[in-house]
C-alpha cells in the first residue's frame, strides 16, 4: 500500500513539473514610429513580463531585415519579472514607408512570439523642400496672405508586405507547414486583396480581412502539406488594387523528405507467422 501511495504522489509531483511553464506577456503587440525624417535611427522599447511560474529565457530575437538590430534581457526572467526587447530601425537609404516583424523565441509556453514595428520615413528631398517652404513663409511679411487652391491628388493604395520570401526547412512528406506574413496599406486609399494563387496550385492560406484601410495590418497565412520527397519550390501571387503593385509575389521553398523510420515497424496482425 506504501508503495503505491509512493508512486502515485511521484506522478502527481511529475505532472506539476510538466504543468510548470513561462508564459511571456508584452506590453503591445506592434509599435508606430509615425513620421520620421530618412537617416533617423527609430528605437522602440518592447517591455516583457514572465507571467509564468516558471523563468523565462530568451533563446534569440531575429528581426525580418538586417536594416532593424533588436537587443533583449539575456538573463532568465523570473516569475513576475519584467525583461526588455529593443528593436532599433536604421531609416538611411529607405524612405518611404515601413512594416518589419520581430519573433521573440523563448522556453515560454507561446515560443515563438512576433511583434511589429511600423512607420513612415520622409526622403531627404522631401525634407529640403519643407525646409525651403519653411524659409519662404518666415520672409513674408504680409498681413493677407493670398489663398492658393490646389488640387488633392488622387487616394490610392500602396501595399507593403514585410517579406517576399519564406524557407520552410526540412519538413517530412504529408507534414504541414506554415508561415505568416504582415501585409500594410501604406498608400491613402482603401486596398482591396483581389485574388490570391500559387504556381504549384498546392497551397493552403487564410488571410484576416481582404480590404484594408490605409494604415492598417492584415495578416496572411500560407500551409503547405507535400506529398511526396523533393527539393519544393513555389511562388504565391496576390492580386490587388494597387496601381502600381497590382500583384506582388512570394518565394517559398523547402527541402522535403521521406521518414523511413516510420514505416520500419508492421502491425502485427498484418505479418504471417512462420511455418515449420
Amino acid at each position: 500500500m506504501k508503495s503505491l501511495i509512493l508512486v502515485i504522489l511521484a506522478w502527481v509531483a511529475l505532472i506539476c513539473v510538466a504543468s510548470a511553464q513561462a508564459v511571456i506577456k508584452l506590453n503591445k503587440d506592434e509599435h508606430d514610429f509615425g513620421n520620421i525624417d530618412e537617416g533617423t535611427i527609430a528605437t522602440y522599447e518592447f517591455e516583457i513580463t514572465n507571467v509564468g511560474d516558471q523563468p523565462l529565457i530568451i533563446s534569440e530575437v531575429q528581426a525580418s531585415c538586417g536594416c532593424t538590430t533588436p537587443y533583449w534581457t539575456q538573463e532568465p526572467i523570473l516569475p513576475g519579472q519584467k525583461g526588455k526587447v529593443t528593436a532599433s530601425y536604421n531609416s538611411s537609404g529607405r524612405p518611404d514607408a515601413f512594416v518589419k516583424s520581430i519573433t521573440i523565441k523563448s522556453n515560454a509556453s507561446e515560443p515563438n512570439k512576433v511583434v511589429l514595428i511600423k512607420g513612415y520615413v520622409k526622403p531627404k528631398s522631401q525634407q529640403s523642400t519643407a525646409s525651403l517652404q519653411s524659409n519662404l513663409f518666415s520672409l513674408t511679411n504680409s498681413n493677407q496672405p493670398t489663398q492658393q487652391t490646389t488640387s488633392q491628388p488622387p487616394k490610392q493604395p500602396d501595399i507593403r508586405i514585410d517579406k517576399v520570401e519564406h524557407n520552410f526547412g526540412n519538413i517530412e512528406v504529408k507534414q504541414r507547414a506554415k508561415e505568416r506574413f504582415s501585409i500594410y496599406n501604406a498608400g491613402t486609399g482603401e486596398l482591396t486583396l483581389l485574388g490570391f494563387d500559387s504556381q504549384c496550385k498546392c497551397a493552403q492560406f487564410g488571410i484576416n480581412s481582404e480590404i484594408l484601410a490605409p494604415g492598417q495590418i492584415g495578416t496572411l497565412e500560407i500551409n503547405y502539406v507535400p506529398e511526396e520527397a523533393k527539393y519544393f519550390e513555389d511562388v504565391f501571387t496576390i492580386y490587388t488594387n494597387d496601381p502600381v503593385r497590382p500583384q506582388i509575389s512570394i518565394k517559398l521553398r523547402a527541402n522535403v523528405y521521406e521518414n523511413f523510420s516510420k514505416t520500419m515497424f508492421l502491425d502485427k496482425k498484418e505479418v504471417a507467422p512462420f511455418e515449420y
